[in-house]
């Protein structure tokens, strides 16, 4: 995960589609993230938190990814001069703010003259009061050769169990219970016979406390470069403006066994001052081996899978604490913090314990006047030495109310990090890496967006793919045009990297080359009032030491709306030689989950989502998906072998809200 990847990813996609409440639905198709679920989380807290329109700092109106730069610039100005905002007829008045675009936001605005303070119900009043449980279960219908030979401890089985509790706008609770495939459902340490537990309870005290997290919680600070737990986005050439999320704590109860922190965390304010402090303990997965007498190596297990005794023997196996400290300071036009953060490993292994010791101070600042935001992050370990620096800056202006640019700069020093595997609440980039990017994002008449980039790195140092030193060039484009209740789309992408591989001493003998290119066409319509279609069309094409590889895929999506049923469904065929031109493709899943399936080779595949509320309270959904290979006798390798070459699957999911 190189640090040009953690760049900004939701205010784009954001402003691309049109910023429809069914965020999720409408984005996922569009960009691949590493953790999708960011958009879920991220949807969810708008609709419950709302955007207080007459109280919303910059920090909020940013990190909510729902306006750009100009409307920011325009709503905080109006406000200033003007004071309090009444109703959509007054918003509408601002430049920016048209009445399309704001009926779709509608949903998310709250235009209160007073600030929202903490007050809890009684449990039984239904109105204030809010409980979700969500039970998925999902299995391969044929048999992997883990299975087979008996290799894994328990059945093919996945079961994640959620509760969410809300009492008013002020308090909410969370549980997530997760078995993977091949996991045992007895054994030490499980919790209702999942192996996995993450849990939370959220509140606010008062004007000045306004969150406190009990229980699991990730941590986002600054510009992410630092301290980011939530699984940064991986998209080429996107938005320059890095704010991803809420900044400071967020309460997680997940899936990802990983990537959060377990303890105590605090958000409080007072005026323009902001301090955010946490204190985690948690318990995580690894590997120790003792290489020499003195010589200890400790490796994350940062799968969360225990389906092998091997795999169970690693379990809590290393400790961490962690404590972070941060203060800002906010006004119309200035946001500036300053971050401590400190992470201690370690685990006992016979004759001597392994420790490590790792700290970092953070600042960073975002500046916005007039449409044009310069923001940035720099960070260094405890005795701020040269070569332990890394740092992120840009800016971006808006050129007019229809067209933006923006360029960043990165570096990262020879020891800015240990290893962003091993520990990844640190920092995501490459050490020796530097580098550029430019974008510019112009919106055209009749429902038209378009955006190009251009993005250029290099690397001094050897990477975590042990690749290195070399150069990675990106060019990204995309337009989009919106029409009725459709919307075509073109994207391309081209990728050329030159690097000394496995050898960096012996550069004249080990440098590659590589090429991957990708273009994409989709096109989505309503056929009637309940009926949506979607075609796509994607080539890609890969060239290196190997030669040429080529790929192509054409999909088509169908969905059915009724008042009680819900059916999506749609098949995909691919042709592609060589796993290097993979194509990823988005498709409709359960409720809170999501398949992005890779095609790689001469492969059709199908999925159907059947949906039905079977009682206002309750939702059932029924997914079945199928792969069929025409260029091979086996899908997959090792314990995750099945023969021959097809592969069936199911999922299944209730949803109550009560």
């Amino acid at each position: 995960m190189r640090l040009p990847k953690i760049l900004g990813f939701c205010c784009l996609v954001l402003n691309l589609t049109g910023q429809s409440p069914n965020f999720l639905e409408n984005q996922a198709n569009r960009f691949i993230p590493n953790d999708p679920s960011i958009l879920l989380e991220r949807e969810e807290e708008l609709f419950r938190e709302k955007i207080f329109v007459n109280f919303c700092s910059l920090e909020d109106l940013v990190s909510s990814g729902v306006f750009d730069l100009y409307q920011i610039n325009n709503l905080l100005q109006y406000r200033e001069r003007g004071g309090k905002i009444y109703s959509l007829v007054e918003l509408a008045q601002i430049k920016g703010f048209s009445p399309s675009f704001l009926k779709e936001i509608s949903p998310l605005l709250d235009f209160s003259t007073q600030p929202p303070r903490p007050k809890l119900y009684a449990p039984w009043l239904k109105k204030y009061n809010q409980h979700e449980i969500y039970w998925r279960w999902s299995r391969d219908l044929q048999e992997r050769r883990g299975y087979k030979e008996q290799k894994y401890l328990g059945d093919p089985w996945e079961s994640s169990l959620r509760y969410r509790y809300q009492n008013g706008r002020h308090l909410r609770a969370g549980l997530q219970l997760q078995k993977d495939p091949g996991e045992a459902w007895t054994g030490e340490g499980r919790f209702l016979s999942h192996d996995h537990s993450s849990f939370f309870i959220e509140g606010q005290a008062n004007a000045i406390i306004r969150k406190v997290i009990l229980g699991d919680f990730k941590y986002d600070f600054g510009q992410g470069l630092c301290l980011s737990s939530g699984g940064m986005a991986m998209v080429n050439a996107q938005e320059a403006n890095l704010k991803l999320y809420p900044k400071g704590p967020r309460a997680y109860a997940g899936a990802d066994e990983n990537q959060f922190f377990r303890g105590l965390a605090i958000n409080s304010a007072y005026k323009s001052w902001q301090l955010k402090a946490f204190y985690s303990v948690k318990n995580q997965d690894a590997r120790i081996d003792s290489l020499e007498e003195q010589a200890i190596v400790l490796n994350p297990n940062r799968t969360g899978l225990h389906r092998t005794e091997a795999e169970s023997a690693l379990i809590n196996q290393e400790r961490r604490h962690a404590w972070a400290l941060d203060i800002s300071f906010e006004n119309q036009l200035w946001q500036m913090g300053v971050l401590a953060f400190q992470e201690k490993r370690r685990a006992n292994v016979p004759n001597t314990t392994f420790q490590t010791n790792d700290f970092k101070w953070s600042g960073h600042w975002n500046y916005l006047k007039k449409g044009f935001n310069f923001y940035g992050e720099i960070v260094a370990n405890q005795k701020l030495e040269l070569n332990s620096i890394a740092l992120i800056s840009g800016i971006q202006t808006s050129l007019s109310s229809k067209s933006s640019i923006a360029f960043s700069y990165y570096l990262m020093g020879h020891q800015a990090q240990s290893n962003w595997q091993a520990n990844p609440n640190l920092l995501k980039g490459v050490p020796g890496e530097k580098g550029f990017k430019l974008q510019f994002n112009q919106r055209w008449q009749g429902n038209q967006m378009s955006v190009l980039g251009l993005q250029e790195s290099r690397y001094s140092l050897p990477s975590y793919l042990n690749e290195g030193p070399g150069r990675q060039l990106e060019l990204f484009g995309q337009h989009l045009i919106s029409y009725g209740e459709g919307q075509f789309q073109i994207r391309a992408f081209h990728q050329n990297s030159s690097f000394y591989q496995n050898q960096p001493d012996l550069k004249e003998l080990s440098k590659q080359k590589k090429q991957r290119t990708l273009i994409r066409l989709s096109n989505s319509g309503a056929i009637s009032a309940k009926l949506k279609l979607k075609l796509n069309l994607s080539f890609s094409q890969s060239s290196g030491s190997n030669g040429i590889r080529k790929g192509l895929l054409m999909g088509m999506a169908l969905v059915f709306r009724s008042q009680k049923w819900d059916l999506k469904g749609g098949i995909a065929y691919s042709n592609i030689n060589h796993w290097d031109s993979r194509i990823y493709l988005y498709e409709y899943d359960l409720p809170y989950s999501f398949s992005i399936p890779a095609f790689g080779g001469k492969a059709l595949r199908h999925h159907l989502l059947i949906s039905c509320k079977v009682f206002p309270w309750m939702k059932l959904s029924i997914k079945h998906e199928a792969w069929l290979y025409f260029d091979r006798i086996n899908i997959s390798s090792a314990w995750q072998q099945i023969e021959g070459n097809r592969q069936n699957r199911l999922k299944m999911a209730f949803l109550i809200k009560l």
